[in-house]
């Protein structure tokens, strides 16, 4: 019974692959006709045609928070993994299906692959710093504009709306988290129930549904819609005869109802709805409610953080029977730097970037199968500071509730062209490292702990001392730089006026300091900035140096001078000056 089911299962899906391939047939014309046209080109919404039929990995999907139990949704889509391994864990856990239901789905991926899928569209050069291929930039763009062009929820609205008017009140039934419920429609009147639910924090939501219909439909037998506190409908879908369907949401914390419309007005039917939140919170993803589905809706995710994590769900259909859905992101790029993304996921997923003004730069493709994940790399070209947008694609008739994965991170730069300036140390007869330093690269400043880390040589005279800096994070390489240890600084302590001539005095070192002090300098200067200053040295061991006190001669007189004295050391062919005393001011004599 279950090949002979399986066969039928196959035949269905066979009829709606050539349905789809004869679309642009005789029924092409009635279709365009009804279907709203956007800059010539004809978008329809999915419900004309049959929904999407069940994949394999729908069964094993429902099986994955028990999973994730043990191994974590980090292991399932661990997109820090190389390409070839990422994704490993879930490859395993949604391929739980029997030898038949795989070669079913393989003979239908093989008539769909005839179809031309969406990758091929999307399909680029992954190259570093290469753009990807002009046909694929066209077809990405072309697909992203055509997604901002349908609101989601209009049919849907429409059908439920209609029923409704019908009755003041149809069966609500509260759904708990892991719990399936199943409910009977015995009368025709009984055609809308109400599924009701409430999440504390953003989560990753995934429901399992099934309506088994008792008469002769077997087609479309119910239609599903997901509805926020407002009445607002976020997302809309049909279910077949006894056909299980995985579909799933990231929703932000609120209060939800999902509404069933049963579309066989003439038998019963057996509803049943379970729902298991997958994450909640953002411990460990980024996670984007998934109602972001333009430019003007997209969520803000950090860049070099955690990964985002999306669940694509809903399809949009094109004249060409291809079915699209669309994710939208907003990263703020604070440097000029090239990016790193890294994009997992099931089936034919593409992912794109734009600038701030919506014009697409690039763009990336996994080609993975609805059970075996794939993953692909992108390094973009140099992005100058500001806003960009990240657009992720899915051909959505092969997609339902498939998580997918990316990280954005900067291009590791080698710190090596940066600028280092480290601030020096004044002489206190104590071992002293560096302790502030200050990074620069391309005028940005670089942030100490996340960028990179320094290390330093320990020094107590007086003198210049190695630090390196290392790159971390987006950073590699190394830096060296140095830092100061300058003698400690004198001041001016007495001034006596002479005749064209004054004596400055100033304030004798301790006997530790005297040993880092070489000598002394003094500079005078009609300019209170100092501008045009005379200098006169003496060393320490010189008669003056050990009375610290210094004639100057030769002046004008009667006029004022501003005076400043500072020590100094050599050592290791080098000298090194403290800094300059407070002026103070003296007036020669005439």
């Amino acid at each position: 019974m279950r090949a002979q089911a399986q066969i039928h299962s196959l035949t269905r899906k066979v009829m709606a692959l050539v349905a789809r391939c004869c679309y642009d047939g005789s029924g092409a014309a009635r279709a365009a006709a009804a279907a709203p046209r956007e800059n010539g080109r004809t978008i329809t919404r999915r419900k004309p045609c049959r929904p999407p039929p069940r994949d394999v990995g729908s069964a094993a999907l429902a099986k994955l928070p028990r999973i994730l139990a043990s191994i974590g949704l980090a292991a399932l889509l661990s997109i820090a993994l190389v390409p070839a391994a990422a994704l490993a864990g879930a490859q395993q856990a949604w391929a739980e299906e029997t030898d038949a239901s795989n070669a079913t789905t393989n003979s239908v991926s093989t008539l769909d692959g005839t179809l031309g899928a969406l990758g091929t569209a999307l399909s680029s050069e992954n190259v570093a710093d290469a753009p990807a291929q002009a046909s694929g930039e066209n077809a990405f763009r072309k697909n992203a504009a055509a997604l901002e062009t349908i609101t989601p929820g209009t049919f849907a609205a429409e059908q439920l709306k209609s029923k409704a008017t019908a009755r003041s009140s149809f069966p609500t039934i509260q759904l708990v988290d892991g719990r399936s419920i199943t409910y009977n429609i015995n009368y025709t009147h009984e055609q809308l129930l109400n599924f009701n639910f409430s999440l504390s924090d953003i989560s990753f939501v995934e429901f399992n549904l099934n309506s088994y219909d008792k008469g002769s439909m077997y087609y479309r037998v119910g239609l599903f819609a997901l509805r926020d506190s407002n009445g607002n409908i976020l997302d809309e879908f049909y279910v077949d005869h006894n056909e299980p369907m995985t579909a799933g949401w990231i929703l932000p914390a609120g209060a939800y109802s999902l509404l069933y419309l049963s579309c066989d007005d003439d038998y019963r039917q057996t509803v049943t709805v379970g729902y298991n939140i997958v994450e909640s919170g953002t411990s460990q993803h980024q996670m984007i409610p998934s109602d972001s589905r333009s430019f003007e809706t997209a969520g803000n995710i950090s860049i070099g953080g955690k990964t985002t994590l999306g669940v694509l769900f809903w399809g949009e259909s094109l004249i060409n029977g291809e079915y699209l859905d669309g994710h939208y992101y907003k990263i703020n790029v604070a440097r000029k730097s090239s990016l790193d993304i890294l994009l997992a996921g099931y089936g034919t997923t593409g992912l794109g970037i734009y600038d701030a003004n919506q014009n697409f730069l690039q763009s990336i493709q996994t080609n993975g199968t609805s059970t075996d994940p794939d993953s692909a790399s992108l390094r973009t070209a140099t992005l100058n500071p500001g806003t960009y947008y990240i657009v992720v694609l899915c051909n959505g008739s092969w997609a339902f509730s498939k998580p997918y994965q990316f990280s954005v991170k900067y291009t590791p730069q080698s710190i090596a062209g940066a600028s280092v300036s480290v601030k020096s140390k004044t002489y206190n007869g104590k071992t002293q490292k560096a302790s502030s330093v200050t990074v620069k690269m391309g005028g940005q400043t670089l942030k100490a702990g996340r960028d990179y880390t320094v290390s330093c040589k320990a020094g107590k005279n007086v003198g210049s001392y190695k630090v390196t800096v290392k790159g971390k994070g987006s950073y590699t390489g190394t830096k060296t730089a140095t830092f100061k240890i300058n003698p400690k600084a004198t001041s001016v302590k007495k001034l006596k006026k002479a005749k064209r001539s004054f004596t400055v005095t100033w304030k004798k070192p301790s006997r530790a300091a005297l040993k880092q002090t070489t000598g002394y300098q003094v500079r005078w200067s009609l300019k209170k900035s100092m501008k045009g200053a005379k200098t006169k040295t003496a060393k320490a061991t010189s008669s003056a140096g050990k009375k610290c006190t210094l004639k100057v001669s030769k002046l004008k007189g009667g006029k004022k001078y501003y005076v400043q004295v500072r020590t100094y050391k050599k050592a290791a062919g080098k000298t090194y000056y403290s800094g300059w005393s407070k002026a103070k001011t003296v007036r020669a004599k005439k």
